[in-house]
């Protein structure tokens, strides 16, 4: 008797078994041509390998490989930048060695402008050098200048966002390439429309986040100095000089506060209209 139980206990759990083994299906639940539905895994809820490593990371617009660090080893990744301001006996002068400066540091300007303001003529140059030639730049910078009037520096870790991005671009490509095989699994228009529609959005985050990470290796491979050299006039030199020039805009200014008064004569027209008005008042009600 219990040799009949156990034979028959033991078809009953390999009936079972091979039920669950015919139930599990790769991420497509499908029937027939004939008008089925498709139940594909949605972009956001795609399983994700347990061991993910980061992807070798994009290479940036300048052609520099911005790193090839994975989850294990993780580079740092920094952006530096910095803003320097100092006074000089020639603008011109000074605005040619510092191009010179960059262009031996392997760098480029991206931004070079000059201003003319009442008491001086100031160059503003934006360059960006390779994060490996930014100390050096300073150093030889300060040494011919001296001192500067103001210097700041600052670094900006970026390691954190940098790692999130290549894993996300992982899981988002592969994902993307797990749909591609079940499109080539779908039979009916409707399942190959809805894949498609996946696929799309996939591709556009994809795009995306690598645009973030280019951007983000762009910054640390090339470091922005921002440099600021300005030329007193000469005639800002002296005191008596800078005497008459003060006394010259204290009347210039006298100058201007009484035409800015006249502009408003509507207003002091109507100030006065009204204060007429209320004195009249006032005095009939007395």
């Amino acid at each position: 008797m219990l040799k009949n139980l156990s034979g028959v206990l033991a078809i009953l759990v390999m009936l079972l078994a091979t039920s669950a083994c015919d139930d599990r299906l790769p991420g497509l639940q499908q029937t027939d041509t004939g008008g089925g539905s498709f139940s594909g895994i949605a972009p956001d809820r795609a399983p994700v390998p347990e061991q993910m490593t980061a992807t070798p990371v994009p290479a940036a617009d300048n052609g520099v490989n911005a790193g090839n660090s994975t989850a294990d080893v993780i580079e740092p990744k920094v952006i530096r930048q910095g803003e320097v301001m100092f006074e000089t006996s020639n603008v011109v002068e000074t605005r040619d060695f510092l191009l010179d400066l960059v262009r031996r540091f392997e760098g480029y300007t991206s931004s070079d402008n000059q201003y003319r303001l009442h008491d001086r003529l100031e160059a503003q140059l934006i360059v960006r050098v390779p994060s490996s030639n930014f100390d050096p730049l300073l150093t030889e910078l300060e040494g011919r200048v001296g001192r500067f009037e103001s210097k700041s520096i600052s670094a900006s870790d970026v390691t954190e966002e940098y790692l999130d991005l290549s894993v996300r671009i992982q899981i988002k490509k592969e994902t993307e390439q797990r749909y591609r095989e079940i499109l080539l699994q779908a039979k009916s228009v409707k399942d190959i429309l809805e894949v498609e529609r996946y696929i799309s959005q996939l591709r556009s985050d994809i795009e995306s986040l690598e645009g973030r990470l280019n951007y983000l290796a762009n910054r640390v491979s090339y470091s922005t100095l921002t440099i600021r050299c300005y030329q007193l006039n000469p005639r800002m030199i002296g005191f008596s000089s800078r005497l008459s020039v003060a006394l010259n805009d204290g009347w210039n200014n006298f100058i201007w506060f009484v035409l800015g008064v006249i502009a408003l004569w509507p207003f002091l027209l109507a100030g006065i209209l009204l204060i007429v008005v209320l004195l009249l008042i006032g005095r009939l009600k007395r």
